[in-house]
């Protein structure tokens, strides 16, 4: 197949051709100077292939999608059914894709590399065009705070630096593009609590050849773990997928690497201290608990919140199916697998997520 594309290297001429003009052009040189072609050394190549879909599952038609490295940019088009096609020098590029319609949003892939010859897929859903805040990218070691520290509800985009530490010391970039956004004592959490008003775009993350989409990311900045979390998909360079409820990965070193499903430690609940942000300690993406209350309150989704008894009071509340339940009132179909206990100690709470098997502990603050 031949597929027009738009060349430009850098500080020469852009040209419009297609591959079977050029092996023309070259055969006709040849044979007009009487000569036989000299042997050209081929740089290794790859080709990288795709689909471009609307948020409505539209196939986008006429989107711009452009290859850059250091020495060229290659643009080429997606086709009527939104595919689209490019063989390029092996290297390091960024991508982008620009679509005609306005009603979707532009798709930016950070700095990728290719060190030898194959085939990748990079399929593409743009989702709804919208305000966008200002992306802020931190430094490397330097303090979060600096990076930006605000709540975002209008939607944006976050670089992080996750370079390579072999001797080409690749600077790569984690991206994560969200609707909402909020900080933690370690780093972010996307797509949680409120939304924008009829929305429903998914949290995308692009890290060298690493893509996934989920309706919910905490990324610990510190750590560089990223949790993933409802609706994971996992898209490999070679086009196949991974799909599950949760996942956790360690991004470094330009991979990022599928961690196992933490372990229970027996001592969990006693020595592991979480951190609360502004007077709310998390449990889970649907899940607060409210530790400047008067009262054992817990936060759920859509702004609901439970209140028990006085903080003083010894009390346990388990969470399941997005309520919360007294111990001795559990509901028909009950799953302990699915479900969080939190247990109000006085100057502690203590919570079990039994769906991440993980867990831990918040002090209150003193009271006045």
């Amino acid at each position: 197949m031949s597929i027009g594309k738009i060349i430009e290297v850098k500080g020469s001429v852009v040209a419009e051709f297609t591959s079977t003009i050029i092996l023309v052009a070259l055969l006709a040189c040849a044979t007009s100077f009487g000569q036989s072609a000299a042997p050209v050394t081929e740089l290794p190549t790859f080709q990288v292939r795709g689909t471009i879909r609307a948020f409505n599952d539209s196939a986008v038609r006429g989107a711009g999608v452009t290859f850059e490295s250091q020495k060229i940019s290659v643009t080429v088009s997606s086709d009527k059914s939104g595919s689209y096609e490019a063989n390029l020098p092996v290297g390091l590029y960024t991508m982008t894709a620009k679509p005609v319609e306005r009603y979707v949003e532009r798709y930016r892939r950070p700095l990728f590399r290719v060190a030898s010859p194959t085939s990748l897929t990079f399929n593409i859903t743009l989702g709804p065009a919208g305000p966008f805040c200002d992306s802020k990218k931190p430094m490397l070691d330097q303090p979060l705070q600096a990076a930006d520290d605000g709540v975002r509800i209008c939607g944006g985009g976050d670089s992080f630096p996750a370079p390579s530490q072999d001797q080409d010391k690749v600077p790569f970039d984690l991206f994560i593009q969200y609707e909402t956004r909020r900080p933690t004592d370690r780093g972010y959490t996307y797509n949680t609590g409120e939304h924008l008003p009829g929305s429903q775009s998914l949290v995308f993350v692009a890290y060298n050849l690493f893509t996934l989409q989920a309706d919910h990311i905490v990324y610990d900045v510190q750590r560089s773990t990223l949790e993933a979390m409802g609706d994971v998909v996992v898209e490999n360079a070679d086009g196949t997928t991974q799909r599950a409820d949760s996942m956790t990965f360690k991004i470094e070193n330009g991979e990022a690497t599928l961690l196992p499903p933490l372990q229970t430690d027996k001592n969990t609940l006693s020595t592991n201290e979480c951190f609360a942000k502004g007077g709310l300690g998390i449990v889970s993406t649907n899940l607060y608990i409210d530790l400047k209350s008067d009262n054992n309150e817990l936060l759920l989704s859509a702004g609901n919140r439970w209140v028990g008894q006085g903080a003083t009071t010894q009390e346990v509340a388990i969470f399941f199916d997005n309520k919360i339940w007294p111990p001795q009132a559990l509901p028909n179909g009950f799953d302990l697998s699915k479900s969080a206990v939190i247990s109000f100690e006085g100057d502690k709470v203590r919570f079990f997520d039994f769906g991440k098997m993980s867990g831990g502990y918040y002090k209150r603050p003193k009271q006045n």
